[in-house]
């Protein structure tokens, strides 16, 4: 399930000069239901964000935003 959170780890970990990205998660409540919301910041910017009913669903759904976003080969 976190396939697309771990391939955006080794990218990110493997790059010379990092993009400046800020990760926040937080429990919240989304249509009467409780979620996790996930969102990836760059330069004060959101450039990703996902909200899922687990913790990890979201960070897989923003990571694979992210690896599209820096276009990143990730099939």
């Amino acid at each position: 399930m976190s396939q697309h959170f771990h391939i955006w780890q080794n990218w990110y970990r493997q790059q010379s000069m990092p993009p400046p990205l800020h990760w926040s998660d937080a429990p919240m409540t989304h249509n009467g239901q409780s979620a996790w919301v996930t969102e990836a910041t760059l330069n004060g910017r959101v450039v990703a964000r996902s909200v899922a009913s687990s913790k990890s669903t979201a960070q897989n759904e923003c990571a694979r935003q992210l690896l599209i976003f820096f276009r990143v080969p990730h099939n």
